[in-house]
């Protein structure tokens, strides 16, 4: 007779381990997905603020317009793609889960073998280890499925940053050619640069929690 214990994927040490640590990782990056998305809501803020001021530039309110609108557009960007990693990372959370639950259900049971002397006993418990290894197998499957999804919304997320130093640098020339207003648009450069490095920070971190956990 094959009992579980001995062709069992989900009583494997190192697969019920890989869920726990997709859970750690999952618990980290909501917390930094959280910590993006209160930098986009500043960035949205500042959209705002410089939307107004623009209208007061004698000089470049055209340019400062356009600036302006731009931010608000990377902020929203940034925003959306950072309820879809929260999403993403929501979901893995609870397949993993499941998948430690599952697990040490099969452990549970397997440790009753040795007191089971019936033959339909037996084969019962492979029937419970056959379906719960085709759950983790399906659930492992949708976890890096997802996973994948998350990562390109992160890659995204970095490339609003980089969108959000080459405004800061737009912000500033024009600052310069703004003898009236200048001093306020540094300002408002200097804040984006802060919000953008800040940002960087936050997204590069998330980046070796998701590589330590997901990639072998």
């Amino acid at each position: 007779m094959i009992t579980p214990a001995s062709h069992s994927i989900a009583l494997e040490p190192r697969n019920q381990q890989e869920m726990v640590t997709i859970y750690e990782a999952c618990i980290h990056v909501r917390e930094a997905a959280r910590g993006l998305l209160d930098r986009s809501d500043e960035m949205s803020l500042i959209a705002v603020n410089a939307e107004i001021a623009a209208t007061k530039s004698q000089i470049n309110q055209e340019a400062f317009m356009v600036l302006a609108n731009e931010t608000g557009k990377i902020a929203r960007q940034m925003s959306s793609l950072v309820g879809d990693i929260q999403n993403d990372a929501q979901e893995l959370t609870k397949s993993s889960l499941t998948g430690v639950a599952k697990s040490r259900r099969l452990r549970s049971i397997t440790e009753g073998l040795d007191r089971m002397s019936r033959e339909d006993n037996l084969e019962m418990v492979n029937r419970v280890a056959a379906d719960l290894d085709s759950t983790i197998c399906g659930l492992r499957g949708a976890i890096f499925t997802r996973f994948s999804h998350m990562e390109e919304a992160r890659e995204s997320v970095l490339r609003q940053i980089v969108k959000i130093s080459r405004i800061t640098t737009y912000f500033r020339i024009e600052a310069s050619r703004d003898v009236d207003h200048g001093a306020y648009f540094r300002n408002i450069a200097d804040s984006l640069a802060q919000l953008g490095e800040s940002a960087d920070v936050v997204a590069g971190d998330m980046k070796n929690v998701i590589k330590a956990a997901f990639v072998a």
